[in-house]
Parts: C-alpha cells; structure tokens; sequence
C-alpha cells in the first residue's frame, strides 16, 4: 500500500472543505414514519433523561446488594513515634528478694521516658456483620419491583412520544400535500383569471366583467388557504427538526411526501384487550408497585424486632525504644503502650422507639390496601381507554371512506368543467364553483386520511406499544 503524505496547509484546508460541505449538504430524507419514530425514541431528550432515572434505580439495587456483606468495616493504622518506659523500683524494708548473693528490688512500676524515644505502629479493626436476612431479602425484593415500576414509567413515556412522532409526522405529510394542492390551483385560476381578461379585451360577447370578478373574489379562500398551509407546513417541519434534535437551518425532506392511508392491519378489539392487559405499563406499574409495597411491609415489620448480628473488635500496638532490651524483642508484650486484644460474638440490638416503628408500619399497611384497591379497577379503565380509541378508529375509517368517495366525485366535476373549457376558453367562469369544491373535496380527504393514521397510532398506544413494538410482534398480512 502506497500512503501519501500532505503538507499541513492541504490537511487545514481539507478539514474546511469538509466543514463547509457538512453544511452545505442536506441531512438524510426521512424514510417513512417507522424510521422517524425510531429515530425519535433514540434521539428524544425526555427519554435519555428517564434512561439516567432508570440506571440509578438498578444502582440502588447493586449498592444495597453489596451492602449486606460487611456493612461495617473499619481498619484504623497509625504510625508515629513513642516514648520509652521507666520502671521504678521499691528500696524500703521488706520489698526485696535475695537470690544468691544478689538482692533484687520488687518493681514498683512504670511510667514514661521522654529522654529516649522509639517508633510505634498501632491498628486497630472493628466489624459488624446484621444477621437479619429475612429483611434484607425483603428490601431486595422491593428494589427489585422499583426497578421494574421505573421501567414500566419509561415505557409509558416512550409509547406517547412514540404516538407524538406519528402525528407530527403526518400532519407535515398533510401540510406538504395542501401547500402542493392550493398552490396548483391557485395556479390554475391565475390562468383562468388571464383567459377572461383576454376575452374581455377582444371583446368576448360570452363574458363579462362580472365574470371576472366572480373569478377574483373567490380566489381570496384559495389564496387564504394556501397561506394557512404554508404556516402549517413551518410549524410542522419546526416540530419534525424538535423530534429528531437537528438544528433549525437543516431541511426537512421525505422519501415518500404522498399521504396514504396506512397499509398495517389493525388486531381484533379481542386481541387488543388482551394485549392491553398483558402489556400496559400504567398495569405493569401498578402489579410491581403493589409487589414492592408487600416487601416494604415485610421490612417494616421485621424492623419492630430486634437487629441481630454478630461483631468483632482487634487491637494490636507495638513501641520499640533502646531502653526495651526484652520488652521490644517480643511482639506481643503488654505494657502502657504495647497491647494485644481483640474481642467477638453475637449482639442483639433493640431499639426503644417501638412505637414509631409500629406506626412506620400500619402506615405502610394502609398504603398496600389503597393498592390493592387501585389494581382492582385499573384493569378495567385501561379496557375502556382501548375501547373508546378503537371506537375513534373505526369512525376514522368510514370518514376516510365517505371523503374519497366525496373526492371521487369532485374530481369527476372538476375534469368535466376543465374539458369544456379546454373546448371553449370562455367557460373560464364557470371553473371557479368545481375548482373550490374540488380543493375542499382534497382537503377534506387528506385530512381524512391523516386522522385515521393518527387514530390508529391512538389504538396502538392505548395498548401500551410503540409503533417498534407493534411491529415487532404482530404478523401484518400481505
């Protein structure tokens, strides 16, 4: 392999080169609405912050697991300098032994030499080991189903961004379709308007100038019209680029800008119940918060007893000094600052606010049976919630239908009146009626269509999946 080698003049102007393509360049067109969604839920702000919200409570989990073993474990080491040792001796009658020919002194005691100074090295070890396993089980438990009540939270939190981001991106597919179908026939009548002042020059018979005004006083609702949707396609396009995190100077492009309805089959309002119950978050939050809250009574009761645990202490101290000849050749002698000790068994620790325990306690008993209370119907509210969705659903399909239908219609109208006047330029006038109930015959189809795509991201949401997940496990048909 041949490696070229450019001068660093070359190598700064490459990076601007690439600088200033990278905004030159547009980002890449969104695919379909599956890709934006997904491309939402990873670049979403409100999800990453749940994410942190989601590892901190698995963190707790991991610290409290760890904290079982050895809660308390202190090992204290000190070095430093120490002074010697002094004995005393008892001179007075009766305080001596003979031995031989030698008269030996009784040792009166001991006390401090600071003329003479040695190193000292002292450590110290203190552990308590809690016996009470059942409540630690207990508070694991409960950590446990913490955990899983933040994930059913995060869940939640993605499966209405996930039914956001399907809104917003057809509402832009139906602004860009109404800017394109305004701006076509405010193009149209522009012509139309042009033809009839031609006529009226030549001094058409078949026109006249009333038609004319006809003409430019309804192309105020037209001309009215496309303005709204120009803003509309702003705002929407401002809500895609807020989705998706890009900056306000990139442009928003679709693969596929034509607003159709969605292709995917809707369940059985059998099998959305049954995925609701099985699959909801706001159900998944409750049957774990309800889990966790048994737990934390289980704590709280064992902790009206006492804490059972075992302990052990270890003192260890040694000085060395000139005037220690036997003193400091032997490790484990005791004297004022050398010291060997250490001490274990079983303690038993009970605390005498009894009572405040005891409510700590009751109080997290009424707190389970308001739980238990609030599982018993939830079950049902989300089964209507699913209903009165797939209720909108169904109406959503039938305007979709009666607006095509309506469309099919208009544009028949419309292609009549454009065949006579292709034949007669001076039946311009009378384009203005089909034209108008045209445009209102799109409008009315298109937003039709949009409100059926939102009503079924509405069901899918209802039943606590995103679009992802929908996908994920349902077999569309063909």
């Amino acid at each position: 392999m041949r490696l070229i080698s450019l001068p660093s003049s070359s190598i700064s102007l490459l990076i601007v080169w690439v600088l200033i393509l990278s905004k030159i360049c547009p980002a890449k067109p969104i695919a379909n609405c599956q890709q934006f969604q997904h491309e939402v839920l990873i670049e979403h702000p409100i999800l990453a912050e749940k994410e942190v919200s989601l590892s901190l409570a698995k963190q707790k989990l991991e610290a409290l697991n760890k904290s079982v073993i050895l809660p308390k474990f202190e090992l204290q080491l000190g070095m430093g300098p120490a002074p010697g040792l002094r004995s005393s001796f008892d001179t007075s009658y009766g305080a001596s032994l003979t031995t031989g020919d030698t008269i030996v002194f009784l040792e009166k005691g001991q006390d401090f030499d600071f003329r003479k100074w040695g190193p000292f090295y002292g450590l110290e070890l203190n552990a308590v080991q809690p016996l009470n396993y059942h409540r630690f089980k207990a508070g694991q438990n409960a950590r446990v189903h913490e955990i899983k009540v933040t994930e059913a939270e995060f869940q939640k939190e993605k499966i209405n961004i996930s039914q956001e981001a399907q809104e917003i991106y057809y509402q832009y597919q139906f602004a860009l379709r109404m800017q394109k179908i305004l701006s076509e026939a405010n193009r149209d009548l522009n012509k139309a308007e042009k033809q009839l002042d031609k006529l009226i020059d030549e001094e058409d018979p078949s026109v006249s100038q009333n038609d004319l005004f006809k003409i430019k006083a309804g192309k105020y609702v037209l001309t009215k019209g496309l303005g709204e949707a120009e803003v509309g396609l702003k705002r929407a396009a401002q809500g895609l680029r807020f989705y998706l995190g890009r900056s306000d100077t990139l442009p928003i492009e679709l693969e596929d800008s034509v607003l159709a309805r969605r292709t995917e089959q809707m369940p059985s309002l059998d099998t959305l119940h049954a995925i609701a119950q099985h699959n909801h978050p706001d159900l998944k939050r409750l049957r774990n918060g309800l889990i966790a809250r048994q737990e934390q009574m289980e704590v709280a009761k064992g902790e009206i007893g006492p804490d059972i645990f075992l302990f052990g202490n270890f003192k260890y101290s040694k000085a060395w000094s000139e005037d220690r000849e036997v003193g400091s050749k032997d490790p484990f002698s005791q004297d004022p600052l050398n010291e060997l000790t250490g001490v274990g068994g079983i303690g038993l620790k009970l605390k005498l606010n009894f009572w405040d325990r005891y409510e700590n306690y009751k109080r997290s008993r009424i707190e389970l049976s308001q739980l238990k209370r609030t599982d018993a119907y939830a079950s049902q509210g989300i089964l209507i919630y699913v209903n009165e969705a797939y209720w909108e659903y169904e109406q959503a399909a039938k305007n979709a239908d009666e607006a095509e239908t309506s469309l099919r219609a208009a544009e028949s109208w419309l292609k009549s009146s454009a065949m006579d006047y292709d034949i007669d330029p001076s039946k311009a006038k009378g384009m203005l009626d089909p034209y108008k109930t045209a445009v209102e015959a799109r409008r009315n189809y298109y937003e039709a269509v949009m409100n059926y795509n939102i009503a079924w991201a509405k069901v899918i949401q209802s039943v606590g999946w995103t679009l992802d997940d929908f996908l994920g496990n349902v077999k569309l048909s063909p």
